[in-house]
């Protein structure tokens, strides 16, 4: 459509490749002493990036974005993370962060906040490879303790 252009479009897509190659080596240093850690998200918003990184989520607290869990849900989960050793449960800063905290009341587990939207990540050519680093020491720092 531009090819007077293409040399700028080829350089900037190369260079936005490197960047996400970088982001992505830095998430999975800081993920790989943590990849046997059990944790639960809100919802099963991460299953691409745990594949990529080699993590796997034990759980999720919501199965839809239609409803909140119900009861028989929530106490399916305590024991989940009770009988799992379960390191942290994430939440969402677009939910009920009070859903995560009973879900780990009375255990060892830890409580944190992952964005799968990338609210307060500013748009532009770095947005993607921020969002990456941002879920990436989230995840990291609540397993890690």
């Amino acid at each position: 459509v531009d090819p007077g252009n293409a040399v700028l479009y080829r350089a900037n897509a190369e260079a936005g490749a490197a960047e996400i190659d970088v982001a992505t080596a830095e998430v999975a240093e800081q993920l790989a002493p943590h990849k046997m850690v059990p944790f639960v998200v809100f919802h099963d918003a991460f299953q691409y990036f745990e594949a990529h990184f080699g993590i796997s989520a034990a759980g999720a607290i919501a199965l839809g974005d239609a409803a909140d869990p119900g009861p028989r849900r929530v106490a399916a989960l305590r024991n989940l993370v009770r009988e799992n050793a379960v390191a942290c449960v994430f939440s969402e800063p677009q939910f009920n962060p009070s859903l995560a905290a009973t879900v780990i009341e009375g255990t060892d587990a830890r409580q944190a906040v992952l964005d799968p939207l990338g609210a307060g990540i500013h748009p532009g050519p770095n947005a993607y490879p921020a969002m990456v680093r941002q879920v990436g020491a989230g995840i990291a720092s609540c397993l890690g303790g």
